[in-house]
């Protein structure tokens, strides 16, 4: 699905409406999911400018929860495409190894990184 956010030129770094918003407390993401709409778009991505949080991809799972908007389309698309069925997400005899799907943050700013060239001659 990032792959198809990219392809569609919809920014990995910024929200559109529809996406879910991943914040940033106390320097570590939280699982608490904050959905994009057209009303606090402009918010949001000040926020987002700001390290607040991130744009979130799904990890489906049986219990996921899509987007809306464009994104929560492109999910829905893959999932059709790919024949996902959710119950294969559980497993009655482990139940503890089922997944139950969650997000992830699309972007991950690198900091503090250096580099130096050797001349090999």
């Amino acid at each position: 699905m990032l792959s198809r956010r990219i392809k569609q030129h919809i920014p990995i770094h910024q929200a559109i409406p529809g996406d879910i918003i991943l914040p940033v407390k106390s320097g570590r993401i939280v699982q608490e999911h904050i959905p994009v709409s057209k009303d606090n778009n402009e918010k949001v991505n000040r926020q987002l400018k700001k390290g607040k949080g991130y744009v979130s991809g799904v990890l489906l799972g049986s219990d996921t929860e899509l987007s809306n908007g464009i994104m929560g389309d492109v999910e829905q698309e893959v999932i059709e495409e790919e024949n996902v069925d959710y119950r294969n997400f559980i497993i009655p005899e482990i139940i503890m190894a089922s997944s139950y799907g969650t997000r992830r943050a699309l972007f991950a700013p690198v900091k503090h990184l250096s580099y130096s060239l050797i001349d090999e001659k």
